[in-house]
């Protein structure tokens, strides 16, 4: 079972450690998690509240210091991962499913950018979107 292990361990490369993200209205959360161990445990726990030119949702429209402000948390509190997953406060994301009929990766493109307005209640370029394919919709049984 040993062997099993480590083989898993090799070919899938997990790592041992994952670093979660949430960047809330009022404060940016870290956690730092083994997972190398059964049952997964928090190595390290933070809280930190935004400075007031990043508080309240100002961090989007800040890219660089709030990526500065990150960088300097993870430091002062000793958290390092190779992965991340990160959470995005509701109050400041809009996460919409939308359909759309079959086409190329370039006509969504250009269908996102011409249709994604009527989908976001802010004023246009005020924001940025991205989108993923989710796919056909059609069951492959």
């Amino acid at each position: 079972m040993a062997l099993i292990k480590r083989l898993q361990d090799w070919l899938y490369d997990r790592p041992a450690t994952v670093l979660g993200i949430d960047f809330s209205a009022a404060a940016l959360k870290l956690v730092s998690m083994r997972i190398d161990q059964t049952p997964g445990c928090v190595d390290k726990l933070a809280a930190v509240d935004w400075p007031p030119a990043l508080a309240e949702g100002a961090w989007l429209a800040q890219p660089e210091e709030a990526a500065l402000f990150l960088k300097q948390c993870l430091s002062m509190h000793g958290i390092n991962a190779r992965q991340a997953v990160v959470s995005v406060s509701s109050r400041v994301a809009f996460v919409r499913e939308i359909d759309f009929p079959m086409m190329s990766e370039d006509e969504l493109a250009s269908a996102m950018q011409w249709d994604i307005e009527q989908y976001i209640p802010l004023t246009p370029g005020s924001y940025y979107y991205d989108y993923l394919p989710a796919g056909s919709g059609i069951s492959e049984l």
